[in-house]
């Protein structure tokens, strides 16, 4: 198919109408169009996860093989709607079965090729993104609802898509890469030293992976400044709280991470942004990240400046207490280093050491 009539059908989709022209042509210029057949199979579940198919024109449906092998339908799509799963993104086993219930005409995304559209086009490459887990979302819903047992492993396939994106933002600027997954995994440790319920635990574990997701709206020329950010660049990277939040607001799921995103700068002085909230006004996610974000920023090299060994973070941690970080997570931290934590748990694979400044 010609680029040109790629570019029209593309045009036709709702969901593409308001999408610029140049972002249009990148999409296009990296699609098939593939047809099939009424009850020919287009996906198969345990195959990998190498696209993701936006229909042009017909009907699919999604099934689930169960246990006892019957199929159960998860959903049924047509035109202008996507289907495939937050698996492209490292080429996982799919978890369903697509099979086109009339004939279909499909346009298609290989993994290899997504990772273009993000560089190239990240506002779509996200709202792509988004659509595959509002369709993760909502057979998810009916899967449980059909079988109740699955529900913890319906949890893990949330986060390990979390975690995909997460990684697929991080490979813009590489002195991030594992940071977001290194501070879910200290406000985990953090939570339980502070004995928190699990369902806060799993919002922490969320909530680090994506606390940073609004850096998707900075520019990468700030990101990777070799100085001192001046007043304007750090007023663009400022909005990355709220950038974040707007971004997950609208995910049923991603929900209960809004504070984790939005509030982990604030400072318990009330010096911090967006809304320079104080003390126990800062709803404590926002104080767990902010001690876990802090900790990891600070024993990572990044372009301002060379990281400082644990100790040294840990002590620059203990003297913020109370003007920065909330005296009683930084008081759990304090125990998390004592007991040997990170001479176990946060290995040399994920913090290099440093020499004490």
């Amino acid at each position: 198919m010609a680029e040109t009539s790629k570019l029209q059908k593309f045009k036709e989709i709702p969901f593409f109408m308001d999408v610029s022209e140049r972002e249009l042509r990148e999409i296009a210029g990296i699609t098939t169009e593939s047809s099939y057949a009424a009850g020919e199979i287009i996906i198969e579940e345990n195959s990998k996860a190498e696209a993701f198919f936006i229909i042009y024109h017909g009907k699919i449906e999604i099934l689930k093989k169960l246990e006892d092998g019957d199929e159960f339908v998860l959903g049924v799509y047509s035109d202008g709607e996507f289907f495939g799963e937050m698996a492209i993104l490292d080429e996982g086993p799919r978890s369903a079965t697509a099979r086109a219930v009339d004939p279909t005409t499909v346009l298609q995304v290989s993994y290899k090729d997504f990772d273009h559209v993000l560089m190239a086009a990240p506002r779509i490459a996200y709202s792509i993104m988004k659509e595959l887990s509002t369709r993760l979302r909502q057979t998810g819903a009916l899967l449980v609802w059909h079988l109740k047992r699955k529900n913890r492993e319906l949890s893990e396939a949330y986060i390990y898509s979390v975690k995909a994106v997460v990684r697929a933002l991080e490979d813009r600027d590489s002195y991030l890469i594992g940071h977001s997954e290194r501070v879910a995994r200290l406000a985990v440790a953090i939570g339980r030293q502070m004995e928190l319920p699990e369902i806060d635990i799993h919002s922490l574990d969320l909530g680090g992976l994506l606390h940073d997701v609004g850096m998707i709206g900075v520019s990468g020329a700030v990101l990777s400044t070799p100085r001192e950010l001046n007043e304007k660049e750090y007023g663009q990277v400022k909005k990355h709280s709220e950038i974040g939040k707007r971004m997950i607001e609208k995910i049923p799921y991603l929900h209960n991470a809004i504070p984790h995103v939005l509030y982990h700068h604030e400072r318990y002085d009330g010096s911090g942004y967006p809304e320079n909230l104080s003390g126990r006004e800062i709803p404590l996610a926002g104080r767990i990240i902010a001690v876990a974000d802090v900790f990891d920023a600070l024993t990572t090299d990044r372009p301002q400046r060379k990281k400082m060994g644990i100790e040294a973070a840990a002590a620059h941690i203990a003297e913020n207490a109370g003007r920065a970080f909330d005296p009683e997570v930084t008081e759990a931290f304090a125990r998390l280093l004592h007991s040997g934590y990170f001479l176990t748990e946060w290995n040399d694979t994920t913090v290099p050491d440093a020499e004490e400044p």
